[in-house]
């Protein structure tokens, strides 16, 4: 009789460790750390925000150098124009921009409808929908509305771009004094 009670008891006594020391609940799923990680997406967000703005008002002033910053040396780096590779590297985009934006008198690049998605504290995918407005030194202009996806990496100071795609059309070309 001892020895089956003693059974019964190991028994319960196993089921009930198993059932206590199954699966400990992750620290994220208490209510005050998801706070923390609610806190932490907003903040991520907001410099991923910021930084894109910074971006965007550095393009609008023709600060070429800022501009060109913000394609990486990471050796992971490419950027898709429209389906189609068009910078392999970051100094790849580096170049073209300096050598292209020069050619025109004015540009004007509006932002609008951005979703800032983190995957981890120090990556995050940018969605953005702009428009474009090129003026030639012959003051014809070239409007271009599209879409980006942007795969961005926290820096010391900012975020940089790692891996890019834009897709846009030319909307409207206005011959001068139209």
């Amino acid at each position: 009789m001892c020895k089956r009670t003693f059974f019964k008891l190991s028994i319960i006594f196993g089921a009930f460790l198993f059932l206590s020391c199954g699966k400990d609940p992750k620290p994220q799923d208490s209510p005050r750390s998801q706070e923390s990680t609610k806190s932490e997406i907003a903040q991520i967000e907001q410099e991923v925000l910021a930084s894109f703005k910074k971006y965007q008002e550095s393009l609008n002033k023709g600060d070429l150098n800022t501009v060109a910053s913000y394609f990486s040396n990471d050796p992971r780096f490419y950027w898709v124009e429209n389906g189609i590779m068009a910078y392999p590297s970051g100094a790849a985009a580096r170049k073209r921009i300096k050598d292209l934006y020069p050619v025109f008198k004015k540009i004007t690049f509006i932002s609008s409808d951005q979703k800032v998605t983190p995957i981890n504290r120090s990556l995050a995918m940018l969605y953005v929908q702009y428009t474009q407005l090129l003026v030639l030194p012959t003051d014809q202009e070239i409007e271009i509305k599209g879409t980006m996806t942007i795969l961005m990496k926290k820096k010391e100071t900012n975020w940089e771009f790692v891996i890019g795609h834009s897709s846009g059309k030319n909307q409207n070309t206005k011959a001068p004094n139209q």
